[in-house]
């Protein structure tokens, strides 16, 4: 096992076309496929979501268009540079962001989000199954 691995989300996604797939791809150091774990989901949604949100330290609704549908996959950037970010459904917080750091994932219901100990900004992009 190598010391060092690297994860890389891609989104290839073309507007009124057939190219539109998830995927995500983790590889040791070098870039070698050994140890390389690959998942790409082809979408066939044509809707999409992107903002910014303040995350109070109270339970909130991720404000996601519903454009997007109901299980979305979305990638969510922490943009504080102190506290942690909470992300889950309602009073069940699955996912915690650590300050800087981002996340991908496929929602599976309304998501809420929750910061730490002080409001936080993230960052997301939703794309429709």
């Amino acid at each position: 096992m190598p010391d060092n691995l690297k994860a890389q989300f891609k989104i290839t996604y073309t507007p009124d076309s057939s190219s539109k797939r998830v995927g995500m791809v983790v590889t040791d150091e070098n870039d070698e496929g050994v140890d390389q774990l690959q998942f790409n989901s082809d979408m066939t949604g044509t809707n999409t979501d992107f903002g910014t949100q303040d995350v109070g330290t109270s339970e909130e609704t991720l404000d996601l268009s519903a454009d997007v549908g109901d299980n979305p996959y979305i990638i969510i950037k922490n943009t504080d540079d102190a506290n942690y970010v909470e992300v889950g459904l309602t009073s069940s917080y699955s996912i915690q962001i650590p300050k800087g750091e981002i996340v991908a994932f496929r929602a599976n219901g309304t998501m809420t989000v929750k910061a730490d100990t002080a409001e936080v900004k993230i960052q997301y992009w939703a794309f429709e199954k």
